[in-house]
């Protein structure tokens, strides 16, 4: 359904599949309280990103791919007015897509008016989330033929992000909207670079 309302979308502005359009971006996600946390509100809003960069729906969404021998490197930021966003910098992977590679990724999201993650914070990488690397991003997929125009896909999984105002108690997951553990995942359509 999220497929077709794309291909509407782009036939409605001519600007998906020739490289030149705005980005799209589509990506799902929540911050929420890591199981057994105390003194934690909760879960955060449901984020649901779906729309052209700078469209009537107050999307953000934007892509950068930089070819570097036979290596990408990936960042891209989504969101829905100014609070929450996502961002992800730095992520390394083969030119062909694939895991993140190196130590150079970093994850910032920012939920409720508190920023998690970050240049100190926000390590990411191709393992399972740790005290080392609290977030996992990946693999990724680079598809110039998608069916909505070119199309990087991967996914993001936080457990016991670190915000750098407090770090030692303030904290939190994310996932999946309603499906703690499970990864969020993120399309973004019309990246240069692809």
């Amino acid at each position: 359904m999220r497929s077709a309302w794309v291909l509407v979308s782009c036939l409605a502005v001519l600007s998906c599949g020739d490289g030149m359009g705005d980005v799209f971006g589509d990506g799902q996600w929540q911050v929420r309280c890591p199981i057994g946390a105390a003194m934690c509100p909760g879960a955060g809003m449901e984020v649901d990103v779906f729309g052209f960069d700078g469209g009537e729906e107050g999307v953000r969404a934007s892509c950068d791919i930089i070819e570097s021998g036979d290596q990408r490197i990936v960042s891209f930021q989504l969101g829905n007015g100014l609070d929450p966003s996502l961002a992800v910098n730095g992520i390394v992977t083969s030119s062909a897509g694939g895991n993140v590679v190196g130590d150079a990724c970093r994850l910032t999201v920012i939920d409720d008016g508190n920023t998690f993650g970050g240049v100190e914070q926000g390590r990411c990488g191709a393992n399972p989330p740790s005290a080392a690397q609290p977030c996992q991003v990946g693999p990724i997929t680079f598809n110039r033929d998608g069916e909505d125009g070119p199309e990087m896909t991967t996914t993001v999984w936080c457990v016991d992000l670190p915000a750098p105002a407090n770090p030692s108690i303030l904290r939190r997951d994310l996932t999946r909207p309603r499906m703690s553990g499970v990864p969020a995942s993120i399309r973004l359509i019309n990246c240069e670079g692809i």
